[in-house]
């Protein structure tokens, strides 16, 4: 049967039909599927094939499968919806320690609106795993990297806040407004990534069929033209404008005592997510014919990302309260001690020799570099 199928195609590519229409594709489809059924067919009566292998082998001509909670084609979906659930039910049941007196001070680097403001925006952005589920849809694929943007941005505007009224004091102007009008400045951001996200419409995807002969059909987002592949460069370039930016500002504060850790543990979270950015956009890019395998690459890097940049910036402080002792504390301030004489010793020498091979610029650069204290309000 298999050599009769294969006689039969080119008669069928030689015939008038052309397939650079829809209509024609169209008709080959239901052609190649009739010569499936008929194959199927001999192959449950004349061959070795079980019933239920052959039923499932006519069901895929026409079948679309998609990642769903359901485990009748698969659990994939099931295990990643649950972890899920277990995460979001962590980052909004450890909101509650922002009221709790005793943990205060471990949660002095932003206010308490801005706390929920990361959480929220770290929620949203680990949410838009949700719109791989089902159907795929023109609305699920626009939906998706405007969640994932808006949840980025949300999430790391409280973070960038901050660091820049650490890096100047209050007689800079720009820093004080700033200071004084955190929420505009927390809009403008949002209002420009909300501007780039609008011009990604739902026109600007189309839903692709992706055929496996004899395996397991599926569906994916794809950008049409180039204008929606602009618009998701723009989006690539505005986030990398961000991390970018916090980087910067996390080189020029690293010595800061006041935030000593919270820079660090916050430099491990950008490194997640820059690497997680690189991820999502280079597997859309790829050709992957395993559905299972394209939607649990994707809701996994989402999932971490999210529950790195929670752990990173807000879980580790938790956990340093309950795990915390006086000998782990004296080790912390021997350890912040020694770094504090390595920076004078470094700082030192900088200052020695920076006349003579250093720039104003880069002397200025390392001076809030190796700065030891926050600028006075």
């Amino acid at each position: 049967m298999r050599n009769n199928t294969r006689r039969i195609f080119p008669l069928f590519k030689a015939s008038n039909h052309r397939l650079s229409t829809k209509t024609s594709y169209r008709r080959y489809r239901k052609f190649l599927r009739h010569i499936r059924y008929r194959q199927y067919f001999y192959e449950y009566i004349y061959g070795n094939e079980a019933l239920s292998h052959v039923l499932k082998k006519i069901d895929d001509l026409t079948k679309y499968y998609k990642f769903s909670i359901s485990r009748e084609d698969t659990s994939s979906g099931f295990i990643v919806f649950i972890i899920y659930l277990v995460i979001a039910f962590i980052m909004c049941a450890t909101v509650a320690f922002l009221f709790i007196k005793k943990y205060n001070n471990y949660f002095k680097f932003l206010s308490k609106d801005f706390w929920i403001i990361f959480l929220l925006g770290n929620f949203i952005l680990m949410s838009s795993m949700l719109t791989l589920y089902g159907n795929v849809t023109k609305f699920k694929c626009g939906l998706r990297i405007s969640l994932l943007s808006f949840g980025f941005t949300l999430s790391i505007i409280p973070i960038i806040h901050k660091l820049i009224i650490n890096l100047t004091d209050d007689n800079n102007k720009i820093t004080k407004w700033i200071k004084n009008n955190k929420y505009l400045f927390l809009i403008g951001i949002l209002l420009i990534d909300l501007i780039i996200l609008s011009l990604l419409g739902i026109k600007s995807y189309s839903v692709y069929n992706i055929i496996i002969e004899e395996g397991e059909n599926s569906q994916k987002c794809k950008m049409i033209g180039n204008f929606g592949n602009n618009i998701i460069y723009s989006i690539l370039i505005f986030n990398g404008i961000i991390i970018l930016s916090i980087l910067i500002l996390v080189f020029l504060e690293w010595n800061i005592k006041e935030t000593y850790y919270d820079i660090r543990f916050l430099s491990s979270g950008l490194f997640i997510n820059f690497l997680s950015m690189i991820i999502y956009y280079a597997v859309n890019k790829l050709e992957m014919n395993s559905y299972v395998d394209y939607n649990l690459i994707l809701s996994s890097n989402i999932l971490i990302v999210s529950f790195s940049n929670y752990l990173f910036i807000y879980g580790y402080r938790i956990v340093v309260f309950l795990f915390k002792n006086d000998k782990n504390e004296y080790n912390i301030q021997v350890r912040m001690s020694t770094q504090n004489r390595l920076t004078s010793t470094t700082k030192s020498s900088l200052s020695n020799d920076s006349s003579s091979k250093k720039s104003k610029v880069s002397n200025k650069l390392l001076y809030y570099h190796y700065r030891e204290s926050r600028m006075p309000n």
